[in-house]
Protein backbone atom coordinates (compact mmCIF):
# COMPACT_ATOMS: atom_id res chain seq x y z
CA UNK A 1 0.00 0.00 0.00
CA UNK A 2 1.40 3.38 -1.06
CA UNK A 3 0.94 6.71 0.73
CA UNK A 4 -1.72 7.81 -1.76
CA UNK A 5 -3.60 4.54 -1.14
CA UNK A 6 -3.35 5.07 2.61
CA UNK A 7 -4.83 8.56 2.31
CA UNK A 8 -7.65 7.18 0.17
CA UNK A 9 -8.43 4.33 2.60
CA UNK A 10 -8.75 6.79 5.46
CA UNK A 11 -10.59 9.33 3.34
CA UNK A 12 -8.16 12.17 4.13
CA UNK A 13 -5.94 14.54 2.17
CA UNK A 14 -2.27 15.54 2.25
CA UNK A 15 -3.08 18.99 3.59
CA UNK A 16 -5.26 17.72 6.46
CA UNK A 17 -4.10 18.48 10.00
CA UNK A 18 -2.47 15.47 11.72
CA UNK A 19 -4.98 15.66 14.56
CA UNK A 20 -7.83 15.46 12.05
CA UNK A 21 -6.26 12.39 10.43
CA UNK A 22 -5.88 10.77 13.85
CA UNK A 23 -9.50 11.49 14.69
CA UNK A 24 -10.64 10.07 11.36
CA UNK A 25 -8.68 6.87 11.99
CA UNK A 26 -10.04 6.49 15.53
CA UNK A 27 -13.64 6.95 14.37
CA UNK A 28 -13.29 4.43 11.53
CA UNK A 29 -11.43 1.77 13.51
CA UNK A 30 -13.99 1.93 16.30
CA UNK A 31 -16.71 1.36 13.73
CA UNK A 32 -15.03 -1.65 12.10
CA UNK A 33 -13.06 -3.23 14.98
CA UNK A 34 -14.22 -6.84 15.71
CA UNK A 35 -15.02 -5.92 19.32
CA UNK A 36 -17.70 -3.52 18.14
CA UNK A 37 -18.64 -4.82 14.68
CA UNK A 38 -18.29 -8.56 15.37
CA UNK A 39 -16.27 -11.08 13.38
CA UNK A 40 -17.81 -10.11 10.06
CA UNK A 41 -15.33 -10.63 7.17
CA UNK A 42 -16.10 -7.25 5.60
CA UNK A 43 -15.40 -5.43 8.85
CA UNK A 44 -12.25 -7.49 9.55
CA UNK A 45 -10.85 -6.64 6.11
CA UNK A 46 -11.72 -2.98 6.54
CA UNK A 47 -10.11 -2.84 10.00
CA UNK A 48 -6.91 -4.38 8.62
CA UNK A 49 -6.83 -1.86 5.75
CA UNK A 50 -7.35 1.05 8.14
CA UNK A 51 -4.59 -0.12 10.48
CA UNK A 52 -2.16 -0.65 7.59
CA UNK A 53 -2.97 2.77 6.15
CA UNK A 54 -2.44 4.50 9.48
CA UNK A 55 0.90 2.71 10.02
CA UNK A 56 2.09 3.84 6.58
CA UNK A 57 1.24 7.47 7.29
CA UNK A 58 3.01 7.28 10.65
CA UNK A 59 6.08 5.65 9.09
CA UNK A 60 6.26 8.25 6.32
CA UNK A 61 6.21 11.03 8.87
CA UNK A 62 2.85 12.76 8.71
CA UNK A 63 3.20 13.12 12.49
CA UNK A 64 6.61 14.74 12.07
CA UNK A 65 5.40 18.14 13.27
CA UNK A 66 4.22 16.56 16.51
CA UNK A 67 7.45 14.57 16.88
CA UNK A 68 9.54 17.74 16.60
CA UNK A 69 7.78 19.23 19.57
CA UNK A 70 9.36 18.76 22.98
CA UNK A 71 7.64 15.67 24.43
CA UNK A 72 5.18 15.46 21.50
CA UNK A 73 2.55 17.12 23.66
CA UNK A 74 2.31 14.05 25.91
CA UNK A 75 0.83 14.70 29.34
CA UNK A 76 3.38 14.78 32.17
CA UNK A 77 2.82 13.52 35.70
CA UNK A 78 5.30 15.83 37.42
CA UNK A 79 4.87 14.11 40.79
CA UNK A 80 5.56 10.59 39.50
CA UNK A 81 8.27 8.71 41.41
CA UNK A 82 10.71 8.38 38.51
CA UNK A 83 11.24 9.07 34.80
CA UNK A 84 10.93 6.73 31.84
CA UNK A 85 11.80 6.56 28.13
CA UNK A 86 9.13 6.81 25.43
CA UNK A 87 9.55 3.98 22.92
CA UNK A 88 8.18 3.47 19.41
CA UNK A 89 8.21 0.69 16.87
CA UNK A 90 9.58 1.40 13.38
CA UNK A 91 10.10 -0.78 10.33
CA UNK A 92 13.70 -1.04 9.14
CA UNK A 93 14.63 -3.22 6.14
CA UNK A 94 11.43 -5.17 6.55
CA UNK A 95 11.99 -5.76 10.28
CA UNK A 96 10.14 -4.16 13.16
CA UNK A 97 12.61 -2.38 15.45
CA UNK A 98 12.08 -0.84 18.87
CA UNK A 99 13.24 2.77 18.80
CA UNK A 100 14.07 4.97 21.78
CA UNK A 101 12.65 8.35 20.80
CA UNK A 102 15.10 10.20 23.05
CA UNK A 103 12.19 11.54 25.08
CA UNK A 104 12.91 10.81 28.74
CA UNK A 105 10.81 12.14 31.59
CA UNK A 106 7.67 11.64 33.63
CA UNK A 107 5.51 11.17 30.55
CA UNK A 108 2.13 9.45 30.66
CA UNK A 109 1.27 6.71 28.21
CA UNK A 110 -0.39 7.97 25.02
CA UNK A 111 -2.11 5.09 23.15
CA UNK A 112 -1.89 7.01 19.87
CA UNK A 113 1.90 7.33 20.01
CA UNK A 114 3.22 4.40 22.06
CA UNK A 115 2.04 0.78 21.75
CA UNK A 116 1.04 -0.58 25.15
CA UNK A 117 3.60 -3.41 24.97
CA UNK A 118 6.41 -0.86 24.54
CA UNK A 119 5.00 1.29 27.33
CA UNK A 120 5.19 -1.75 29.62
CA UNK A 121 8.77 -2.38 28.45
CA UNK A 122 9.63 1.23 29.29
CA UNK A 123 8.18 0.93 32.79
CA UNK A 124 10.05 -2.35 33.28
CA UNK A 125 13.31 -0.57 32.41
CA UNK A 126 12.46 2.17 34.93
CA UNK A 127 11.96 -0.48 37.63
CA UNK A 128 15.34 -2.00 36.75
CA UNK A 129 17.01 1.40 37.11
CA UNK A 130 15.55 1.77 40.59
CA UNK A 131 16.63 -1.72 41.63
CA UNK A 132 20.21 -1.19 40.44
CA UNK A 133 20.61 0.90 43.59
CA UNK A 134 20.30 -2.37 45.53
CA UNK A 135 22.91 -4.59 43.80
CA UNK A 136 23.11 -7.14 46.60
CA UNK A 137 19.41 -7.99 46.68
CA UNK A 138 19.65 -11.13 44.57
CA UNK A 139 20.14 -13.45 47.54
CA UNK A 140 16.43 -14.26 47.76
CA UNK A 141 15.14 -14.39 44.21
CA UNK A 142 11.45 -15.15 44.87
CA UNK A 143 11.18 -12.29 47.36
CA UNK A 144 12.93 -9.87 45.00
CA UNK A 145 10.66 -10.87 42.11
CA UNK A 146 7.65 -10.07 44.29
CA UNK A 147 9.09 -6.64 45.10
CA UNK A 148 9.82 -6.03 41.41
CA UNK A 149 6.25 -6.94 40.45
CA UNK A 150 4.81 -4.59 43.07
CA UNK A 151 7.01 -1.68 41.92
CA UNK A 152 6.10 -2.33 38.30
CA UNK A 153 2.37 -2.36 39.02
CA UNK A 154 2.59 0.90 41.01
CA UNK A 155 4.65 2.74 38.39
CA UNK A 156 2.31 1.73 35.58
CA UNK A 157 -0.54 3.35 37.50
CA UNK A 158 1.41 6.61 37.78
CA UNK A 159 1.98 6.79 34.03
CA UNK A 160 -1.58 6.02 32.91
CA UNK A 161 -4.09 8.84 32.81
CA UNK A 162 -7.23 6.67 32.58
CA UNK A 163 -9.55 9.52 31.58
CA UNK A 164 -7.37 10.52 28.63
CA UNK A 165 -6.52 6.95 27.65
CA UNK A 166 -10.10 5.74 27.45
CA UNK A 167 -10.86 8.42 24.87
CA UNK A 168 -7.83 7.49 22.76
CA UNK A 169 -8.04 3.67 22.65
CA UNK A 170 -9.55 2.86 19.27
CA UNK A 171 -11.59 -0.25 20.12
CA UNK A 172 -13.62 1.35 22.93
CA UNK A 173 -16.98 2.64 21.74
CA UNK A 174 -18.03 5.97 23.25
CA UNK A 175 -21.81 6.39 23.13
CA UNK A 176 -22.00 9.82 24.72
CA UNK A 177 -19.76 12.20 26.63
CA UNK A 178 -19.51 10.04 29.75
CA UNK A 179 -20.54 6.53 28.62
CA UNK A 180 -18.44 3.80 27.02
CA UNK A 181 -19.19 0.26 25.82
CA UNK A 182 -16.35 -2.25 26.18
CA UNK A 183 -16.23 -5.91 25.19
CA UNK A 184 -15.47 -8.21 28.14
CA UNK A 185 -16.17 -11.68 29.52
CA UNK A 186 -16.82 -13.43 32.81
CA UNK A 187 -16.74 -17.00 34.03
CA UNK A 188 -20.12 -18.71 33.63
CA UNK A 189 -21.26 -18.77 37.22
CA UNK A 190 -24.67 -20.08 38.27
CA UNK A 191 -27.39 -17.54 37.69
CA UNK A 192 -25.54 -15.52 35.07
CA UNK A 193 -26.60 -17.53 32.01
CA UNK A 194 -30.27 -16.55 32.45
CA UNK A 195 -29.53 -12.83 32.21
CA UNK A 196 -30.40 -12.44 28.58
CA UNK A 197 -33.72 -14.21 28.88
CA UNK A 198 -35.19 -11.57 31.17
CA UNK A 199 -33.21 -8.64 29.78
CA UNK A 200 -31.48 -7.85 33.09
CA UNK A 201 -27.98 -6.53 33.55
CA UNK A 202 -25.71 -6.90 36.57
CA UNK A 203 -23.87 -4.22 38.52
CA UNK A 204 -20.08 -4.08 38.24
CA UNK A 205 -18.04 -3.23 41.32
CA UNK A 206 -14.51 -3.41 42.66
CA UNK A 207 -13.11 -6.08 44.97
CA UNK A 208 -9.47 -5.57 45.89
CA UNK A 209 -7.89 -4.77 42.53
CA UNK A 210 -10.41 -6.80 40.53
CA UNK A 211 -13.54 -5.68 38.73
CA UNK A 212 -16.37 -8.03 39.61
CA UNK A 213 -19.87 -8.67 38.33
CA UNK A 214 -22.30 -9.04 41.21
CA UNK A 215 -24.10 -12.26 40.30
CA UNK A 216 -25.92 -13.62 43.30
CA UNK A 217 -23.98 -15.29 46.09
CA UNK A 218 -20.66 -15.41 44.24
CA UNK A 219 -19.19 -12.48 42.35
CA UNK A 220 -17.68 -13.21 38.93
CA UNK A 221 -14.37 -11.56 37.99
CA UNK A 222 -14.68 -9.43 34.87
CA UNK A 223 -11.90 -9.91 32.30
CA UNK A 224 -10.70 -8.13 29.15
CA UNK A 225 -8.83 -9.37 26.11
CA UNK A 226 -6.61 -6.27 26.00
CA UNK A 227 -4.34 -5.97 29.05
CA UNK A 228 -4.25 -2.18 28.93
CA UNK A 229 -7.92 -2.01 29.87
CA UNK A 230 -7.14 -3.21 33.40
CA UNK A 231 -4.90 -0.16 33.89
CA UNK A 232 -7.47 2.21 32.37
CA UNK A 233 -10.74 1.05 33.89
CA UNK A 234 -9.79 -0.34 37.31
CA UNK A 235 -8.23 2.96 38.54
CA UNK A 236 -11.46 4.77 37.71
CA UNK A 237 -13.36 2.45 40.02
CA UNK A 238 -10.66 2.74 42.71
CA UNK A 239 -11.00 6.53 42.54
CA UNK A 240 -14.78 6.35 42.77
CA UNK A 241 -15.06 8.00 39.36
CA UNK A 242 -16.79 5.18 37.48
CA UNK A 243 -19.75 2.85 37.70
CA UNK A 244 -20.81 0.10 35.36
CA UNK A 245 -23.09 -2.75 34.48
CA UNK A 246 -22.52 -6.01 32.64
CA UNK A 247 -24.83 -7.05 29.82
CA UNK A 248 -24.72 -10.48 28.28
CA UNK A 249 -24.46 -10.72 24.52
CA UNK A 250 -27.25 -12.57 22.78
CA UNK A 251 -25.08 -15.18 21.10
CA UNK A 252 -23.72 -16.47 24.43
CA UNK A 253 -27.04 -16.89 26.19
CA UNK A 254 -28.52 -20.00 24.67
CA UNK A 255 -27.76 -23.66 24.05
CA UNK A 256 -24.68 -25.33 25.50
CA UNK A 257 -23.19 -24.21 28.76
CA UNK A 258 -19.96 -22.31 28.11
CA UNK A 259 -17.05 -21.81 30.46
CA UNK A 260 -16.96 -18.07 29.77
CA UNK A 261 -19.70 -15.64 28.83
CA UNK A 262 -18.99 -12.77 26.47
CA UNK A 263 -20.68 -9.50 27.26
CA UNK A 264 -20.34 -5.78 27.35
CA UNK A 265 -19.34 -3.42 30.12
CA UNK A 266 -21.48 -0.28 30.02
CA UNK A 267 -19.17 2.18 31.77
CA UNK A 268 -20.24 5.58 33.10
CA UNK A 269 -17.39 7.94 33.99
CA UNK A 270 -17.45 11.09 36.10
CA UNK A 271 -13.95 12.53 35.88
CA UNK A 272 -14.76 15.21 38.47
CA UNK A 273 -15.00 12.50 41.14
CA UNK A 274 -11.54 11.19 40.35
CA UNK A 275 -8.73 11.82 42.79
CA UNK A 276 -5.00 11.87 42.12
CA UNK A 277 -3.40 8.82 43.77
CA UNK A 278 0.18 9.75 42.83
CA UNK A 279 1.35 10.64 46.34
CA UNK A 280 -0.42 7.62 47.79
CA UNK A 281 1.45 5.43 45.30
CA UNK A 282 4.74 7.22 46.02
CA UNK A 283 4.36 6.39 49.71
CA UNK A 284 3.86 2.73 48.86
CA UNK A 285 6.92 2.76 46.57
CA UNK A 286 9.03 4.35 49.31
CA UNK A 287 7.79 1.71 51.76
CA UNK A 288 8.88 -1.08 49.40
CA UNK A 289 12.30 0.50 48.86
CA UNK A 290 12.78 0.94 52.60
CA UNK A 291 11.99 -2.75 52.99
CA UNK A 292 14.57 -3.54 50.31
CA UNK A 293 17.14 -1.39 52.11
CA UNK A 294 16.43 -3.12 55.40
CA UNK A 295 16.72 -6.52 53.78
CA UNK A 296 20.00 -5.55 52.16
CA UNK A 297 21.46 -4.31 55.46
CA UNK A 298 20.69 -7.68 57.05
CA UNK A 299 22.75 -9.50 54.39
CA UNK A 300 26.02 -7.58 53.98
Amino acid sequence: MERTDALRVLGVFEEDDPEEIRKRYRDLIRKHHPDTAGNVPEHLDRAQQLTQAYKILKKEGYLKDLQNQRGWGIRVNRDAFTKRSVLMQEELSGNEMIVDTGIYGKYCWDPEIEPFSLFMKSVGAAVNRILRSYPDCDYEEAWLLRMRAMLFHLLVQQFVDPFAAIRAVEYIRQTDKNTYRISCHIQNERGVSSLHADGRSLAVGISGNNLVVESGKQNAVLSFTENELYYIITPMFLQGAASGEFRLREETASGKRKKYLTGELILTVDEKKGRDRTEEINKEIRRILFELQEKQSQHP
